[in-house]
């Protein structure tokens, strides 16, 4: 590493060089904080005054061998470039001052007499190096003087006191943070000895541009200055380290620094030479972070408030802080990697204490906590618990769990821990509702011991609805109603009982007792009940036509008073599925799409995959087929099939009705492979499921197999009292199936009976009943009833059902041989499929003829008695042309044309070219005139 922004230094070294030259001698302390170059600097004067002819006595002092006595002195005067003669001299006098006077045994030498042997040695020494100074200047130069050990710092004085004329320079190297200790040495130099002192300051933004400069070229160097400067804090060693990464890194750009190996050994070299207390107190700021302070750190570290504030001094001093924080993360990263395990897990633990008895944020102590790994006592459990519901409020669902599980350890036992436990279960069914099967018989017994609040009875019992586990969850009802009737021990308002009996007759109406289900169902809904009661009634209402003005008002009450936490997605959803089934479908999305994208950045998994499922329902009833299918993929994904427990069913309806009307038969049977649980046919799910089924077996045109699914959808929703079309229309699917097996009449009746159930006004469920109920009117009736199925279809809002029915329609204006408003709804029907992605729908319509080569135009619907030549004729005649333009065309003569059109129509049973078939313009029509 060169030398930058050191120009006055080495000028004063300069000329205390050149004053020792001329017999006077000097010494100079050259003082730096750590990385501040202080042995480059030493080395780049080594080469300066060697080159001018003095001798270099050279040693570097090491905290390492601190306790050998004269192990920097050996290390000096064991120059191999002494003459001859000196080196014999300084050799003795060594090997008699190791082995007599300072060797650990000196019971030879003991008292008065020791101190008498060590003076006429250190006097022979100082006449070696005077009379070596005769010759040539010599230039002592020691590094890290702050680590001398005892006995050399000794030597070092008595020579130092000695110099007077000699052509001696001593150079003492030393760390800025070791003076804090105020060592004997420094003093002598700096009070009593007279000595110079040279500090080395951190570079400046100009000294580092220019170092960069010279190291990645000037457009780098200007780029990477000022970000360098923040980092580094002008410290010499952690530059260079920057600047050998960004070169190794080949790149680099203005504000950011590719920090690698060099920087991350620069820190180590800095941390790990400084002193203990500063190591320590480097660690405590690692561990403790933001938090730190004065008192903190040293209550952690059990050092005083003075070494603490000298050590962050050092720190600040070399570049590694800025105020209370690492100016770069890596630096942080390097001191906890060089913390040993032990040591770091009583350090950590010691932080949470202390800053809990400080009074600091509870998710700082508890972030210690987590990071100290040790069983946490009843108060900490606390402040676990606290800090799981910030994070989680934060959107931080897997910090809590990390807090919850800790917290879960406790063997404080009782209340506590039952709450830790019922938290953590709701945690993380949020992310994975599969992982909280492992609770629930902890929290079972918990429910029986009465331990169990209100909201953890609430969420223990959606755990066994999720789940399909009715009996425990028709058990537990019982329970409650018994603890609330006083009939048996337990807090009879521990949770309203209502909203229970609500969510268990809505969701297992088939399985709940026939007294709970009839009462999920009575009344009004509940517009001024709390939250979560008023969302349960609003579920159990939803299919009742007699309330359904108050239904929607109560979803919009719900959805406006709505913020996304952990329990609020229940309401919102269950004021979505209102909503839906309201045909209220743009206003749902535009909700749920909010609500969504807010669960996905709060990473509230499963409430996240539960609004994607409804999301697919709604795109799909509105014929966005590319956002439906999107949707159930999302819901699937996060949230696997074997997560979603019984609701598996919808996200896979969603799925099954995209694929389907796409024509995506690989995705079609892939989701139809994914095994669902038993228990779901017990529950609404079951009927969105059977229906998509039933759809994909229609549009395969298996009738039989569909009408299975659709009566079996049926047949449920009968039973269970729900029976209503807006909910799924599966009387006219299974009048579809009918109309296929060719028994009209079967179908006629089912949709019929479809109509009269349909709740006053247009809705999305009329405009279909009213398709189908078309196609089994006779083709002169259907396209009056296909025209108002249409206005109806449009005005809910769904675009694919609206485009099946222009396709009837022009198949019905076909049958009537009105071409020209068959060719207008066949239009409609194509604009439309395209928008939704209907691919199956476009593949049954009649292609554009313009968009199509000739090879790939489709065979005519027409009888297939006509032969070339008259098929020819007819299909220029069908676009128009005379009889004139087609003879040119067909290079023939008119009356050729003439006669096989009179064919055409007799064949066809048509009068003229206004009645020919539509396909007729699809025909290949000869070469061009």
């Amino acid at each position: 590493m060169g030398l930058v922004e050191r120009d006055e230094e080495l000028a004063v070294i300069d000329q205390l060089f050149r004053n020792c030259s001329s017999g006077r001698s000097n010494v100079a302390l050259i003082s730096g904080p750590m990385g501040s170059g202080k042995t480059v600097f030493l080395e780049a004067v080594e080469l300066r005054t060697r080159s001018a002819g003095a001798h270099i006595l050279h040693a570097a002092a090491s905290r390492v061998e601190h306790a050998d006595p004269l192990g920097a002195i050996d290390q000096l005067l064991r120059d191999t470039s002494l003459p001859a003669e000196f080196a014999e001299r300084v050799a003795e006098l060594l090997d008699e001052g190791l082995n007599t006077i300072w060797h650990s045994d000196q019971s030879r030498v003991a008292g008065g007499e020791a101190a008498v042997a060590r003076g006429r040695w250190h006097t022979r020494m100082w006449e070696v190096l005077r009379d070596l100074a005769i010759d040539r200047p010599v230039v002592l130069i020691i590094d890290d003087a702050h680590n001398l050990d005892p006995a050399s710092q000794q030597c070092l004085l008595y020579l130092l006191r000695r110099l007077r004329s000699a052509r001696i320079l001593v150079l003492l190297g030393e760390r800025a943070s070791a003076r804090q200790a105020k060592p004997v040495l420094r003093e002598e130099l700096l009070h009593e000895l007279r000595s110079r002192l040279i500090e080395l300051a951190p570079l400046s933004e100009r000294g580092i541009a220019r170092f960069l400069a010279d190291e990645l070229g000037q457009d780098t160097g200007d780029a990477l200055v000022s970000v360098c400067h923040s980092v580094t804090g002008g410290n010499p060693l952690l530059v260079w380290a920057l600047a050998e990464d960004c070169a190794a890194a080949g790149t680099a750009s203005e504000g950011t620094l590719p920090v690698g190996d060099a920087f991350r050994r620069a820190i180590e070299n800095c941390v790990v030479r400084s002193e203990a207390s500063v190591q320590l107190v480097a660690r405590g700021l690692a561990i403790v972070g933001d938090q730190a302070s004065t008192m903190v750190l040293g209550k952690v570290l059990g050092l005083s408030d003075v070494l603490v504030a000298d050590a962050l001094t050092a720190l600040r001093d070399a570049g590694l802080l800025n105020g209370w924080c690492f100016r770069h993360e890596a630096m942080r990263e390097v001191v906890l990697y060089g913390i040993p395990a032990e040591q770091r897990t009583s350090l950590h633990a010691r932080a949470a204490t202390t800053l809990h008895e400080y009074g600091a944020p509870v998710f700082a102590v508890a972030e210690q906590l987590l990071a100290a790994d040790v069983v946490p006592s009843a108060s900490m459990v606390r402040v676990l618990h606290e800090a799981a519901g910030q994070v989680l409020s934060a959107g931080e669902p897997r910090s809590a769990i990390g807090f919850l599980r800790l917290a879960n350890r406790s063997t404080a036992g009782g209340r506590l821990d039952v709450a830790t436990r019922s938290a953590l279960a709701w945690v993380e069914w949020q992310l994975d509702p599969a992982s909280v099967v492992r609770h629930i018989p902890a929290l079972r017994v918990a429910f029986k011991a009465h331990q169990l609040g209100g909201q953890g009875i609430v969420k223990l019992f959606a755990y066994l609805l999720w789940h399909g586990r009715i009996t425990d969850a028709l058990d537990m009802l019982e329970d409650v109603q018994r603890a609330q009737s006083g009939e048996d021990a337990g807090p009879p308002d521990a949770v309203d009982i209502r909203t229970l009996r609500f969510w268990v007759g809505h969701l297992y109406p088939g399985a709940a007792h026939p007294a709970v289900a009839d009462e999920a169902h009575q009344g009004a809904p509940l517009l001024s009940a709390p939250q979560p009661l008023k969302s349960a009634s609003l579920v159990a209402h939803m299919h009742d036509s007699a309330h359904a003005e108050k239904v929607l008002i109560q979803a919009e009450q719900i959805l406006h008073s709505s913020r996304m936490d952990d329990m609020t997605p229940v309401s919102i959803t269950s004021a979505l599925v209102a909503m839906i089934y309201s045909d209220r479908l743009s206003c749902a999305r535009s909700w749920c799409d909010s609500f969504l994208e807010e669960a996905a950045v709060r990473r509230m998994t499963t409430w996240h995959g539960l609004l994607a499922a409804l999301g697919s329902v709604i795109n799909f009833r509105q014929g966005r087929l590319e956002a439906a299918s999107a949707q159930a993929h999302r819901a699937l994904t996060v949230i696997p099939a074997a997560s979603w427990g019984v609701g598996v069913g919808l996200p896979l309806a969603g799925a099954l009705l995209a694929a389907t009307a796409t024509g995506d038969l690989a995705a079609a049977n892939s989701y139809l492979s994914m095994p669902v649980p038993d228990v779901m046919f017990k529950t609404p799910f079951a009927l969105h499921y059977l229906h998509a089924r039933g759809r994909h077996l229609l549009a395969n045109n298996h009738f039989h197999a569909a009408l299975g699914d659709f009566t079996a959808c049926g047949e449920l929703m009968t039973s269970w009292n729900v029976d209503a079309p807006a909910l799924v229309p599966w009387r006219s699917d299974s009048a579809m199936a009918y109309l296929g097996l060719g028994q009209s009449d079967q179908a006629r009746r089912l949709v019929d009976e479809q109509v009269v159930r349909l709740a006053p006004g247009n809705s999305r469920a009329r405009g279909i009943s009213l398709r189908v109920r078309a196609l089994t009117e006779d083709v002169v009736d259907r396209p009056a009833v296909l025209r108002e199925a249409i206005d109806v279809l449009q005005d809910s809002g769904d675009r694919l059902e609206a485009a099946l029915a222009y396709a009837d329609l022009s198949q019905a204006h076909y049958a009537r041989h009105d071409h020209r408003l068959a060719s207008k709804a066949a239009r409609s029907a194509r604009e439309l499929a395209k928008e939704c992605g209907a691919v199956n729908l476009l593949r049954a319509l009649p292609p554009e003829a313009g968009h199509l080569a000739p090879h790939e135009l489709p065979g005519p619907r027409v009888p297939g008695d006509l032969s070339a030549a008259e098929r020819k004729v007819a299909a220029l005649a069908s676009k128009g042309l005379t009889n004139q333009q087609i003879a040119n065309r067909l290079h023939v003569t008119i009356s050729t044309v003439e006669q096989h059109l009179t064919k055409a129509y007799r064949k066809l049973n048509v009068a003229g070219r206004a009645e020919l078939p539509l396909e007729l313009r699809l025909e290949p029509s000869g070469p061009r005139p």
